[in-house]
């Protein structure tokens, strides 16, 4: 899998390659499909945002895609359905691995790109 790694605050992303995520019991995996890129995201980067995960880290809050594997404990999810998610990092990759309950059922009417933007804009 590919994703983009920032190595320490304010330094440039590089394209790194690595193992998919695997789910744990109450988790889900997706493929991702579009992500956004956004003020948060930036700060994140620079190591101001109030919530910054340890580097390094992979930015994006925000998600959307098709579940590919959950975890045990998730009923509320099949492998093939269309999801967004606010993930808090971690979405600038191939596949990103989340809590379930942050996941949200996406009706085909809504493509990716516009749910993936929609979240933290309208949240």
């Amino acid at each position: 899998m590919e994703f983009l790694t920032v190595s320490a605050p304010n330094s440039p992303p590089t394209l790194t390659i690595g193992a998919n995520p695997s789910p744990d019991e109450s988790q889900v995996q997706i493929r991702v499909a579009a992500t956004a890129l956004n003020y948060a995201d930036l700060l994140m980067i620079e190591g101001r945002y109030q919530d910054t995960p340890p580097f390094p880290l992979t930015p994006g809050l925000e998600i959307a895609g098709t579940v590919t594997a959950i975890g045990k404990d998730v009923s509320t999810l099949q492998v093939g359905d269309r999801i967004a998610a606010i993930t808090g990092h971690g979405g600038l990759a191939e596949y990103a691995t989340i809590d379930a309950d942050r996941a949200l059922s996406l009706p085909d009417t809504i493509d990716f790109p516009t749910a993936a933007a929609f979240q933290i804009t309208y949240a």
